[in-house]
């Protein structure tokens, strides 16, 4: 079923990393365009991020439904060691996927589809420290 809700929007896949050393080496970004609803969290929402994401300085909350399989920094057996997060493109800025759930339809609809939390990355902790 075509969502009309849903328009192009741009994502970024990392590649598998690998460690050489004691030093991370991070794939290099896959561009993919996917059919997506992406717009500002509620007020209800914002109260449930949780903000601490491996030492980022996140804001900027977006959702984003999808029928599309994004990967998040959540931890996940499913994906292995290595894995990154999914970056979204939401005007013009990069969105990192935080956050996932999947919704199989409301009510009497049978809409099935994905269900992300994305937000804005500003920078490394360590790196405002350091300014």
């Amino acid at each position: 079923m075509k969502n009309p809700f849903r328009k192009p929007t741009t994502i970024f896949r990392k590649s598998e990393g690998r460690r050489e050393g004691i030093h991370w080496l991070p794939g290099p970004e896959v561009e993919q365009t996917i059919l997506a609803h992406v717009q500002p969290l509620n007020a209800r929402e914002l109260t449930e991020v949780r903000v601490e994401k491996g030492g980022r300085l996140l804001k900027g909350f977006v959702k984003i439904y999808t029928e599309n399989k994004l990967i998040s920094s959540e931890p996940s057996e499913r994906e292995g060691e290595g894995v990154q997060p999914d970056i979204i493109i939401h005007n013009g800025e990069r969105y990192v996927i935080v956050g996932e759930g999947v919704y199989n339809g409301f009510g009497a609809s049978p809409v099935t589809h994905n269900k992300y939390i994305a937000a804005l990355e500003i920078q490394h902790a360590e790196d405002s420290e350091n300014a």
